[in-house]
């Protein structure tokens, strides 16, 4: 060997070799391995292993890779790092379609070759649960954790039968049995989940057995647990903490209730609960001299009776309570003594003595100090309010301090930067109900904001960007709004392609004045890559593609992805709806986006029955396919039988027409309809087309078109009841602000519209009709709502045309003015029936107060006025009426029982009139 054989030799080994993360991808291979049905689990569920994966065969989609490929964030030619490779496979997982994914590395000259293999799962279509009398579908599927458009996993999907029989278990049906059948559909790879439900029988109360019990009589206990209903566990157990209250309640603050033995016989189906009762000693607590707290709030806030205690530590605990209670409530000087005595060994009496002293209110509050910011602008921060109408100005020392420490922050944000708080005090009066509150501050000088400057925008434009401040040029500068504004940027930015956007701001001060600077820097742009449907098995992908407000390869938008979702589920094709992003976290400059849906079964029944006094009862039945052949569009089948009302209605409703963002139906209609003063039967048929600005505001045109015939008219020549034509344009404006629309507390809600009706489109008649409502809601306190409501409604007729009957307006009944009959109100024709009127008034004040549970008290004021012009109003057609009423608010809108007196009755008229109804009467 030669000398330079050995050095040649170590020098190889100890070369560094080329190591994986130092090349490139050379390629990027994707198999989707799919066909055939899938292996099957145990009992015969589809379950999919790794190692089964290439059993299956591997075919060749090229529009699926090429989309698989688009989602990636590595390609061909990048450096091969293993932290990007395994965020591919991350990318791929969170996408909810595949049932395996993983990759082959292979190592080349010309660097390193990547294969996915990704296995095609089985996704959950639907979910059907069969034997679930008497709870609701929808109740159970909120049991389960497994939803429509999910990865089937067969152990999870039969882990729901755990959770469904449990769920049966707890509400006394004992020994219920859930089977699990999967229903494959190999050609869509889809699974239909079917849960069939054998309820067990419930048990029923046999014996009750009380043992400890001196108090109550043994009935108090069969009535409380009410061996009428069945047994329930959850129930059983509210039963029994309702009986450790009323112990309470007693007195016996430590009493134990506890089930000592259920007693389950299986062969009677009885349970024969043993209650075990241990009173502990009995406490009379007497409270003297609380004049301004009840007993019962006392109850409410003691540790004595939330503890369940009569100890030393219970008995101060209370009585700071009720210091503190007092102390902010404005009784500053309350004095509290405890007189304990040990009457027998099982009693004993507390007596709270209590001398609560003056109630102080702040009849005013000072600043002194302070030159330019205004005393008003001060006060409006302050957690201290002066007393007044609207107001309780109570004083509390703390809220004072507080106060005081936070004058700096109010001042600043007032422009005031060296504003200081130097001192602060308080005076009463000689009986001490009044303070006046004085504060002194050192102001300093008031920065304005002579300038708002951007730096580093070149995408956005200074002046939209400031459009969305808050701070204006020649404000004061407030720090508080500069950080709202900072993050305002921000989200701008995130909405126009931008959402890694960062915002700094600078503050370059001259005196009084001063220039802010927002230093942006804008990120990477990012755009739209891919969009993955999951979930859509009925709904073709160009579908759900079309009611998108955002496109593949436009800039991305947090907006338009809310906006996305909102029309997604407005199609009411879905029962759930949720967009998430692939590639956001990890700052990609192409962003995925996810779209995961559930879809409801195409065919929705829908039945139901309504009673009020004007229509008696009516019953309702839709037929709805809620996804006709998978485009989101709806066909709706209304059929509608009652005693005033028969008809029937059919409606293609398009939730996004020809891809844009509005509503369009097409309908038809026949109908019989008897009122009090004519009876028609109508057909005919209208275009409808809605535009949903934002969630509040919405607008509506329509063209309608119907022919009426009237039955039974008692006068052949009353040409107002003569058949005809009506073809009319309708445009409306809706504007809805309300917190809730079954049971609004605050906010208001606004409408309004006109139509056109003229002889040049078929129709009978030429008028314009204009109409409008108001309402508005004020909360007054913790339990009352204060409501305003306003309408006017008109109709001008153009020529010598006469209105009929059924196009004029009425007034009065179940949902205008209570206390008169339906279309009471207004003028009378020749025959003794409502004739209707043209011009509409009406105005409702009703104040709601809710009792308890779901349950509200009503009080109202109704007016309104029914002529044909306003030179006929008068004192003569102003109808009011008053009532009270009871209403049980349901999600969907109140139950009402209400009764209204005519606070103007005429001779011949009754003195009121009650109604029954669902729904407000406005």
């Amino acid at each position: 060997m030669k000398p330079l054989t050995i050095p040649f030799i170590l020098l190889l080994v100890f070369l560094p070799l080329p190591t994986l993360g130092g090349q490139k991808i050379a390629s990027i291979e994707i198999e989707i391995v799919s066909g055939g049905r899938s292996p099957s689990g145990a009992n015969g569920h589809p379950s999919v292993k790794p190692d089964e994966r290439l059993g299956e065969r591997a075919v060749s989609l090229p529009a699926e890779i090429n989309q698989i490929r688009n989602v990636l964030p590595i390609r061909e030619g990048d450096p091969f790092d293993p932290a990007r490779v395994e965020q591919a496979l991350s990318t791929l997982r969170k996408w909810g379609r595949f049932s395996v994914v993983d990759v082959r590395e292979r190592q080349a000259a010309d660097g390193v070759h990547l294969r996915f293999l990704v296995h095609e799962g089985y996704l959950v279509s639907g979910i059907d649960i069969y034997g679930g009398y008497p709870y609701l579908s929808r109740r159970l599927r909120r049991m389960i954790t497994v939803h429509s458009g999910d990865l089937y996993v067969a152990e999870q999907a039969q882990e729901q039968e755990e959770k469904l029989e449990t769920f049966f278990e707890r509400r006394g049906y004992a020994d219920t049995e859930v089977t699990f059948t999967p229903r494959l559909n190999d050609t869509k790879r889809t699974v239909d989940l079917v849960y069939r439900i054998q309820r067990g029988s419930r048990y029923r109360f046999g014996e009750i057995t009380v043992v400890g019990n001196t108090v109550f009589p043994y009935s108090y206990f069969v009535s409380q647990i009410n061996p009428l209903f069945a047994y329930e566990p959850s129930r059983f157990r509210k039963n029994l903490e309702k009986i450790r209250k009323d112990y309470q309640g007693k007195g016996y603050l430590r009493a134990r209730v506890r089930l000592k033995d259920l007693g389950k016989d299986a062969a009677s189906r009885k349970v024969n609960p043993v209650i075990e009762i241990s009173e502990g000693k009995h406490a009379v607590v007497v409270f003297e001299g609380n004049n301004r707290v009840s007993r019962k709030t006392f109850k409410k806030i003691l540790p004595m009776y939330t503890e369940r205690g009569y100890g030393r530590y219970e008995i101060d605990a209370s009585v700071e309570a009720m210091r503190d209670h007092y102390h902010r409530l404005g009784f500053q000087e309350v004095a509290i003594q405890v007189d304990e005595k040990e009457l027998s060994e099982n009693e004993l009496f507390i007596r709270f003595i209590i001398d609560e002293g003056p109630q102080t209110r702040v009849k005013k509050i000072a600043v002194e100090g302070n030159e330019e910011i205004s005393d008003r602008r001060i006060k409006k921060n302050l957690i201290t309010k002066e007393n007044g109408l609207f107001q309780r100005g109570t004083y509390q020392p703390r809220t004072v301090e507080q106060d005081f420490k936070d004058l700096p922050r109010i001042l600043k944000s007032q422009g005031a930067l060296e504003g200081e708080a130097v001192d602060y005090g308080t005076t009463f009066n000689r009986f001490h109900d009044k303070a006046h509150v004085t504060f002194v501050v050192e102001e300093g000088e008031i920065t304005r904001l002579k300038k708002i400057e951007f730096t580093g925008n070149p995408s956005l434009s200074s002046r939209r960007l400031k459009r969305s401040l808050l701070l204006e040029e020649g404000d004061p500068f407030n720090p508080e709004k500069l950080e709202r504004d900072e993050k305002e940027i921000v989200l701008v930015y995130a909405n126009h392609g931008h959402p890694y956007a960062e915002v700094t701001s600078e503050l370059l001060r001259d005196g009084p004045e001063a220039t802010l600077i927002f230093h942006v820097e804008e990120g990477t742009e990012v755009r739209i890559g891919e969009i993955l449907i999951v979930g859509n098995e009925r709904t073709l992908p160009k579908a759900v593609k079309r009611a998108l407000t955002i496109r593949k390869d436009q800039p991305f938008s947090y907006r338009k992805i809310l906006e996305s979702e909102r029309s997604l589920r407005r199609t009411t094709s879905f029962r759930n709806v949720k967009i998430e992003t692939i590639g956001l976290t990890e700052k990609e400059s192409t962003v995925h986006l996810l779209v995961k849906l559930e879809e409801y079964r195409k065919i929705l029944l829908d039945f139901g029955v309504t009673y009020d006094t004007d229509d008696s009862f009516t019953g309702n039945l839709t037929i709805s396919h809620l996804n006709l052949f998978g485009t989101t569009k709806s066909g709706i089948l209304k059929l509608t039988g009652g005693r005033d009302i028969q008809g029937g209605e059919a409606i293609l409703r398009d939730p996004h027409f020809l891809g844009y963002n509005f509503e369009l139906s097409l309908s038809g209609l026949v109908e019989r309809e008897a009122r009090p003063a004519f009876k028609t039967l109508e057909g005919g048929g209208a275009l409808t087309f809605l535009r949903e600005f934002t969630p509040q505001l919405t607008f509506l045109g329509r063209y309608e078109v119907r022919r009426t015939v009237f039955r039974d008219v008692v006068d052949p020549t009353d040409v107002s009841q003569e058949d005809h034509t009506t073809s009319k344009f309708s445009l409306s404006l809706h504007y809805d602000k309300r917190d809730s629309f079954a049971d609004p507390q605050k906010g208001y809600v606004a409408f309004g519209g006109v139509d056109f009706s003229n002889k040049l489109f078929a129709s009978t008649f030429n008028f314009v009709q204009p109409k409008g409502y108001f309402a508005h809601y004020l909360k007054l306190g913790g339990r009352t709502v204060l409501m305003n409501f306003f309408r006017m409604e008109g109709i001008k007729v153009f020529g010598s045309d006469i209105l009929s009957r059924n196009e004029r307006l009425f007034l009065g009944g179940d949902y205008s003015i209570r206390g008169f009959d339906e279309d009471g109100v207004g003028p009378v024709g020749a025959d003794g029936l409502p004739a209707g009127g043209q011009l509409l008034l009406a105005w409702t004040t009703e104040v709601q107060v809710r009792l308890f549970n779901n349950f509200k008290l009503g009080f109202f004021l109704d007016s309104g006025s029914l002529t044909d012009n306003f030179s006929e109003i008068s004192t003569a057609s102003l109808r009011h009426s008053a009532g009270v009423g009871l209403r049980y608010v349901t999600p969907v809108g109140p139950i009402r029982l209400d009764y209204g007196f005519k606070l103007d009755k005429a001779a011949g008229e009754s003195v009121g009139r009650l109604h029954f109804a669902f729904g407000y009467a406005f």
